[in-house]
């Protein structure tokens, strides 16, 4: 049987206008326990073009980035069990 994975909380505050849900994060996300936190995921990137930001240096920059833009991030499934990241 397959080992149970749990997510993170969600990046969120009280002005949060936009949500965008996610099902659960892969297993480099899981390990850094890091939204989208494979090197080869579009998100962080298209979020920086997207507010014309050059550079997004770590996961805090990321974070406030989201925060900034009243942009909530959350994964629906809690946890699950599944054979790998797919």
């Amino acid at each position: 049987m397959s080992t149970l994975l749990e997510s993170f909380p969600p990046i969120s505050t009280p002005d949060t206008r936009v949500l965008i849900l996610g099902s659960m994060p892969g297993a480099e996300s899981l390990r850094k326990r890091e939204y989208y936190g494979h090197p080869r995921n579009a998100f962080w990137p298209i979020m920086a073009a997207l507010f014309y930001v050059p550079e997004l240096p770590n996961y805090d920059a990321k974070r406030a980035l989201l925060i900034a833009h009243r942009i909530a991030l959350w994964d629906v499934a809690g946890r699950c069990r599944r054979p790998g990241s797919l």
